[in-house]
């Protein structure tokens, strides 16, 4: 009963420190993400009560995801936890939360930065905003495809990690990178000259809204959360942009009938940890993480490659679809 209590005391000073800390973010962050911060905090105290329940001395991550289950990269942040677990005896535990569950990619990495939420599995082309430091590395002109470039990331992680740290973002790994595809209801995709003109809407970040610029196209952004389909049969909006996977697994494929799965550009996703949870790590953790991380790699790796080629063939075979898998001249 005494251990009980003095880890019920213990949970009661923590929540009030962390109060504390949502306060200050409040009040130099704003409303929004104060609420957003005190909704995970009241979520990983419900997560932590779970686990004391269990009889488990077990510490507890939350991981988010921003994809649905079924896309590669997020498959892998099951099995990454399953790791984890695994190789930890249970002391440590991941918690996936899919498909923008705790906030939009920009909100959850925002929430990274205060330590709301402590892991995050993003794409690259997100964490530029948040990282400006990495828009350097994700020009097309680079890499001459998506091997070469994942193999610099790989060589460069020391130089990448110092970059993210000052955001007080950790990198655990970076993941082999998607094709990404234009798609249109209504407007053939031949080449970028068809784009000159145009608005497509993409992911909104400044390193995709230079991309379109590149092509004579702007990029659609702040369009009042209206669905694809809407946006593309309106005519307001020309074309869309995303990764394949993401493209397939958010069931755009249903509203269009033009589709170009092109090498234009290659941008990595990624597997985060905020820099503070991970510094007060002891040496042991710090190496399960870090190498569980690191063995998801090839995990994703044949989940992204399987999945274009089943997928590309499900298309082909679609008569509805107008599909060209080609180099973007």
């Amino acid at each position: 009963m005494q251990n009980k209590n003095s880890k019920k005391r213990k949970n009661r000073i923590i929540a009030i420190i962390l109060f504390i800390l949502l306060t200050c973010m409040y009040m130099l962050t704003g409303c929004d993400i104060y609420h957003k911060s005190v909704d995970n905090l009241e979520s990983s105290i419900a997560s932590n009560k779970e686990d004391e329940v269990a009889g488990e001395e077990a510490l507890v991550f939350r991981l988010a995801e921003t994809m649905p289950k079924e896309h590669p990269s997020a498959k892998s942040m099951d099995y990454f936890a399953n790791l984890v677990e695994e190789r930890s005896d249970g002391k440590i535990k991941i918690k996936v939360y899919y498909d923008c569950e705790l906030g939009t990619p920009s909100e959850i990495l925002e929430q990274m930065k205060f330590g709301g939420i402590a892991m995050a599995r993003v794409n690259s082309l997100e964490l530029s905003d948040a990282v400006p430091a990495i828009r350097k590395y994700l020009t097309p002109e680079r890499y001459t495809g998506p091997g070469n470039q994942i193999e610099w990331f790989h060589k460069s992680e020391e130089l990448l990690r110092n970059d993210c740290q000052m955001e007080k973002i950790t990198p655990l790994v970076w993941y082999y990178p998607d094709l990404r595809c234009f798609y249109s209801s209504n407007n053939a995709i031949n080449s970028k000259s068809d784009l000159k003109g145009t608005k497509v809407k993409t992911t909104d970040c400044l390193v995709m809204n230079k991309l379109m610029s590149e092509m004579g196209a702007r990029a659609a952004v702040d369009l009042g959360g209206m669905s694809i389909y809407r946006l593309l049969s309106s005519g307001d909006v020309q074309y869309g942009e995303s990764g394949f996977c993401e493209f397939i697994c958010n069931d755009y494929g249903k509203y269009i009938h033009y589709l170009r799965l092109t090498d234009y550009a290659y941008f990595p996703d990624v597997l985060l940890i905020n820099t503070d949870s991970f510094n007060s790590l002891d040496p042991e953790k710090k190496k399960i993480l870090e190498e569980c991380a690191a063995d998801t790699y090839e995990y994703q790796k044949s989940l992204m490659l399987n999945f274009k080629t089943k997928w590309t063939n499900i298309i082909k075979a679609d008569d509805k679809i107008d599909f060209k898998e080609e180099r973007f001249n």
